[in-house]
């Protein structure tokens, strides 16, 4: 197998140029707001050697029961797209307040900030339900490398426990954080069995935890993808974090200007890329 390692260009979406435009948005945003401390706390250098870290009991069970309840409420009232495969909630900021407490909790803020050395702000996030059923995988159920931007944070908040394979856990293949194959860019989905055929047979690893952990991760730069549960559906709340708009693409996230209004004036970057609107 030939690989591409990653301190090669190549390694990543766009090349050079890509590599080029990132880092002047990232020093930009360090300019625009700097972190508070330039101190690297262990979950940090865990993402950083890892690819990820998990937080145990970030948010209490009353969390993530209004969570439960306002994803329910938001299925009932339509605000929502469903298939075979997903329940998604549409515009969550919205339809889930609680959802702001959540993405600018401070556990949240601080690690994401020491991460980029400066505070970053919510690009997209993602409130979705995955169903069991037969069909084949599908979307982000196969692996694939996010391409939203070079380096970038997820949140991920299980909503019932995922303690295993059957649960559909977000899984990666830690590997690829350090080397891809030289056609890794060929295509965008990967089926299981080619990851397996390029990475070995014990390549996967499943990011298990319980409900109200916090997952954040890197990772997703390298192959990943949410596992289709077999065993329960399974809900989950994604967040990501960004220093430039996600595809440098104009944002459509909308969030409420009093929920901005009443954040600590040190958290409100983390709403830059959202679209404030009156409701």
């Amino acid at each position: 197998m030939n690989w591409i390692l990653h301190n090669h260009s190549n390694f990543y979406h766009g090349g050079m140029p890509a590599i080029e435009k990132y880092s002047n948005a990232l020093e930009n945003r360090r300019r625009q707001h700097p972190c508070s401390t330039m101190l690297e706390g262990e979950h940090v250098q865990q993402i950083k050697e890892n690819g990820f870290t998990v937080i145990p009991n970030a948010f209490g069970e009353s969390t993530i029961t209004k969570l439960k309840q306002e994803f329910d409420e938001a299925v009932e009232k339509n605000h929502c797209k469903k298939d075979e495969h997903y329940t998604v909630i549409t515009d969550p900021l919205l339809s889930c307040p609680a959802i702001v407490d959540v993405a600018t909790h401070d556990t949240i803020f601080t690690t994401v900030s020491e991460f980029f050395g400066c505070v970053p702000s919510i690009g997209t996030l993602n409130f979705r339900q995955s169903h069991v059923n037969k069909s084949e995988p599908v979307t982000t159920q196969l692996f694939h490398c996010d391409q939203n931007s070079l380096s970038f944070i997820k949140c991920f908040i299980y909503l019932n426990n995922v303690v295993d394979a059957e649960d559909g856990p977000l899984t990666i293949v830690p590997e690829s954080l350090r080397k891809k194959p030289t056609n890794w860019s060929s295509k965008y989905r990967w089926a299981e069995e080619e990851m397996t055929a390029i990475y070995g047979s014990d390549c996967l690893s499943y990011l298990t935890a319980s409900a109200g952990d916090l997952i954040i991760a890197r990772a997703t730069t390298a192959f990943h993808r949410g596992t289709p549960p077999t065993r329960q559906d399974r809900t989950m709340l994604t967040l990501n974090y960004v220093v430039h708009p996600e595809d440098w693409k104009p944002v459509n996230f909308k969030m409420k200007m009093d929920d901005l209004e009443r954040l600590e004036d040190r958290k409100k970057p983390l709403t830059d890329f959202l679209i404030k609107v009156r409701k």
